[in-house]
């Protein structure tokens, strides 16, 4: 590998043959770490080091807003751009930081330990999954898309939250909207898409009926 490194780009391979590659060729190794290789080699190597808390989260997001502009609209973006900047950030700080403008709180807890990058890939995850295509009047209004917003918001930055701090995030993004939403917890409604509105998780689900002369098993 350090010939083909070098500029002869000779490349050896393991049964003795040698490979000499083009001018205008070039090879690229992309590597998880230099714990086994020669000082020969990491001489040879560029590296670009970013630390995920330097980079953080938006730039995943941006991305994704774009990919959003180019197949719905760039008001679309817009509006996604104005809900991110109004709950994300501050969402993310009150689950794991415990902050909350300028007052310091007791952070919330989690099921299981996440990152604020798996929170947000998680928020366009479901957000994919609930938007009706181009061509199936997709929401427009930007009080529809922002309970759209909210619910996704629910599910993916407050999804791990044990039981007891739910009802907490429920009433932050509550008073963080400033919308009418239900007063019963986020956690127990739906946002139905057909009616653009949010609907009891109850109300969708049918009584169960047995089935009459059957056993249970």
């Amino acid at each position: 590998m350090n010939s083909v490194m070098d500029d002869n780009k000779l490349l050896t391979l393991a049964n003795g043959d040698r490979i000499r590659l083009l001018r205008h060729c070039a090879m690229l190794f992309e590597v998880f770490d230099l714990q086994y290789a020669s000082p020969a080699t990491i001489s040879r190597c560029g590296m670009v080091y970013v630390d995920p808390k330097n980079l953080g989260y938006k730039p995943y997001f941006d991305r994704w807003v774009r990919d959003k502009g180019e197949k719905y609209s760039e008001v679309m973006a817009e509006s996604l751009i104005e809900l991110y900047t109004k709950y994300v950030p501050i969402c993310i700080d009150r689950i794991l930081e415990g902050t909350s403008g300028d007052e310091i709180l007791e952070p919330f807890h989690l099921i299981t330990p996440r990152t604020n990058l798996n929170m947000v890939q998680q928020l366009t995850t479901i957000f994919d999954s609930m938007i009706p295509p181009p061509d199936a009047n997709p929401p427009q209004e930007v009080e529809q898309l922002e309970k759209m917003f909210i619910f996704c918001l629910t599910w993916s930055l407050g999804g791990a939250l044990i039981s007891e701090d739910r009802d907490k995030f429920s009433d932050f993004l509550r008073q963080t909207s400033g919308l009418m939403l239900p007063n019963t917890s986020l956690y127990d409604n739906q946002f139905d898409v057909d009616s653009m509105a949010f609907i009891l998780w109850e109300k969708k689900v049918p009584d169960y009926v047995p089935p009459a002369n059957r056993k249970f098993n």
